[in-house]
């Protein structure tokens, strides 16, 4: 991973600034308090957002803005990166919704998911996630030196779970401490299964008896199920001679309700021949009305000739009333002409063309001319209104003779109808003499039936009273099975119940059983976790601990060394990876040192700490670049002089050093200056 550029935007001392960071070594230069340390802090926010345990968005938010963000560009192997995070100002400074940008292409993203993208683009542990520190960036990339001599003087237990931590080998702890939850879990879970198989002899003992009374009623069941048999034999035979008997009833009764029908079939026809009488009376008054109408005066092609004639001639009289109308209309409109014309030139002094006068006797012969023409349109007018009313009286009197011959039409139209009813009326009283002579015979047919049946009914009378007796016996034996049914469902109930509860033990039995293997299981599980696989856990967290700790101690040693020249002040660390002091051949506390002797520890152990870390953790993007932050706090001139030696060995792509130091500026490729005033933070030119 690679820093390609910074954009705050009021971000603690900074109004609007960006920075850029070439490849190489970098020195962030400037007075203490002129806001270095808050480029490195914007660099650790837009990539993980807020950090609680040690920088709130109150803290990075500027004073009395409401808002803020971070745009960091950066670059792992050949892939480019902008990441842009938000803060707001509410109730509290919260982080708001951010975006990245890869390959050209943006996601939105809140705070956790953008800070999930760039664990997985750094290579670190997605678990860490949730965490509210991201270690292994802190004691990789970027670390305060504060925060680093920290590490130094905090408890040793507290340190070793710092390491265990960095390197992931926590969850061999993690994994002790579930193994102990496990086996109290197991023990827990075996008292449970004790107590549940406490019963099991008794519940054996019971089965055993239910077992011998459920053979005992089932050797009762198997004496009932004969009788019942035969039973059902005898009530089959006696079903059967009821049916038969049943079908002779049916056939009785159906004879009685046939002799029924046959009645009422009789009554009807009786009625019906009466109504054929009363409608044959009336039939025959009808018919000798229609013989009494008069026959027509003409025929039917002599009145459509009429009509057809008289409609011509009405037609040709209202053509010629249309051609007077029309013309008698020409004649006003040249009558009104003529008139306005009259008025027009009457009333004119001047030409409205050549603009001359115009004359009196001019005026006179134009109006004499149009005064002829009045006087013929007006005889013509008149002319036209006599033949108007000729042609009017005309009209009227065709129109006369029209409706009198439809009229005529219309009579001999009904002449026709009577005629054909007429014909009817002869055809149905033909069809009912037919009809009521047909009739006749039924009913003389329906007589011998009758009879015959009546006769077929008196054979019969004595079936009621038998059908009656046998259904009396079937009732007997019905009622004898129904006690036989009765005890046989109780006994097949006792058998089910019993089966019920057979297997209800055999599987409460079985549950014990397989409780008692658990148990077993269980107590062979929690033998091997106790002596075999927590032992197992503590062996490989040792031999992971001891490999890093040998490479840790070796790195440690040489980067103090190259740090410190003087033969009288050695390092090494001790099992607990505390820095351990020796001066003059005896131990010393690590109070005891100067301040840049205490410096010279700290970025020893910082840099043996990267190293070691890049060297265990494969996968992680951040092995080029590494941020140092005040690290030569309280050294002496030729301590910094050192500087430049640790430069040139970490032989890292980007190194940035935030320094107040003006001699480090000649160990770096870059220098970016930084100067504050009036409270705002700028990157000098």
């Amino acid at each position: 991973m690679l820093l390609r550029s910074i954009t705050l935007h009021n971000i603690r001392s900074y109004l609007h600034e960006s920075v850029a960071f070439p490849e190489g070594s970098i020195l962030l230069a400037g007075d203490v308090g002129a806001g270095k340390s808050t480029i490195l802090l914007a660099v650790e926010f837009a990539l993980f957002g807020i950090q609680r345990s040690h920088t709130s968005g109150a803290a990075l938010l500027r004073h009395g803005k409401n808002e803020g963000s971070v745009e960091l560009a950066f670059s792992v192997g050949n892939a480019g990166y902008i990441i842009h995070r938000t803060l707001k100002r509410g109730a509290s400074v919260q982080q708001g919704a951010g975006y990245i940008i890869a390959d050209g292409r943006k996601k939105e993203g809140t705070a956790v998911e953008l800070k999930s993208i760039v664990l997985g683009i750094l290579g670190y542990p997605l678990e860490l996630v949730s965490r509210g520190k991201d270690v292994i960036y802190r004691y990789t990339m970027y670390t305060p030196q504060e925060e680093m001599k920290q590490i130094l003087f905090e408890d040793t237990e507290l340190r070793l779970d710092t390491i265990r931590k960095i390197f992931g080998v926590d969850k061999y702890k993690q994994v002790k401490e579930n193994c102990q939850l496990a086996t109290r879990d197991i023990k827990e879970r075996t008292r449970i299964s004790q107590a549940r198989i406490a019963d099991l002899p008794e519940k054996i003992t019971i089965r055993a008896a239910e077992e011998q009374a459920f053979r005992e009623v089932r050797a009762s069941l198997e004496q009932l199920l004969p009788q019942a048999a035969s039973l059902r034999g005898r009530i089959q035979q006696q079903k059967t001679t009821l049916d038969h008997l049943q079908a002779q009833l049916r056939s009785h009764l159906e004879m009685q309700a046939q002799l029924r029908s046959m009645q009422s079939i009789r009554a009807a026809k009786e009625k019906q021949i009466s109504g054929i009488v009363q409608q044959a009376d009336q039939l025959a008054a009808q018919m000798h009305i229609l013989r009494m109408l008069p026959a027509p005066q003409y025929t039917r092609e002599h009145i459509a000739q009429e009509i057809a004639a008289h409609k011509s001639k009405i037609a040709g009289q209202e053509h010629e009333l249309n051609d007077v109308l029309l013309r008698h209309q020409k004649h006003t409109l040249h009558h009104s002409r003529s008139e306005q014309i009259i008025r027009d030139i009457s009333s004119l002094s001047t030409c409205p063309v050549c603009k001359q006068d115009v004359g009196e006797e001019y005026k006179h012969r134009i109006i004499a001319g149009e005064e002829q023409k009045i006087q013929e349109h007006a005889l013509q007018i008149a002319q036209m209104e006599d033949i108007r009313n000729a042609i009017e009286a005309n009209r009227t009197h065709f129109r006369r003779l029209l409706e009198y011959w439809q009229q005529e039409q219309q009579q001999l139209a009904v002449h026709q109808v009577q005629a054909a009813r007429l014909q009817e009326h002869t055809v149905r009283e033909k069809e009912m003499q037919q009809q009521r002579s047909h009739l006749a015979s039924e009913l003389e047919q329906l007589d011998q039936d009758m009879q015959r049946l009546m006769q077929m009914l008196t054979a019969t009378s004595s079936l009621e009273a038998q059908f009656h007796e046998e259904q009396r016996q079937m009732d007997i034996l019905l009622k004898e099975e129904q006690r036989l049914l009765i005890m046989q469902a109780k006994l097949e109930h006792d058998i089910q119940g019993k089966q019920q509860l057979i297997t209800q033990l055999t599987a409460e039995i079985a549950a014990r059983e397989g409780a008692q293997r658990t148990i077993y299981r269980l107590q062979q599980i929690q033998h091997w976790l106790e002596l075999t696989f927590i032992n197992l856990m503590d062996v490989m967290e040792r031999h992971i601990m001891l490999s890093i700790f040998r490479q840790f101690n070796e790195l440690f040693q040489q980067w103090f060394s190259s740090l410190i020249e003087d033969e009288r002040l050695n390092v090494r660390l001790d099992d607990s990876f505390t820095p351990v002091i020796e001066q003059n051949g005896y131990e010393a506390f690590l109070e005891q040192l100067s301040g840049g002797e205490k410096s010279a520890v700290a970025l020893a152990y910082r840099l043996s700490l990267n190293t070691v870390i890049n060297s265990f953790m494969v996968g992680i993007q951040t092995k080029d670049i590494i941020i140092l932050d005040e690290p030569t706090d309280g050294f002496s001139s030729e301590q910094l002089d050192k500087i430049r030696d640790v430069l040139e060995q970490l032989q890292m792509r980007q190194v940035i050093i935030v320094s107040h130091e003006s001699k480090i500026e000649s160990f770096v490729q870059h220098v970016i200056r930084i100067q504050k005033q009036e409270h705002v933070s700028s990157v000098m030119g």
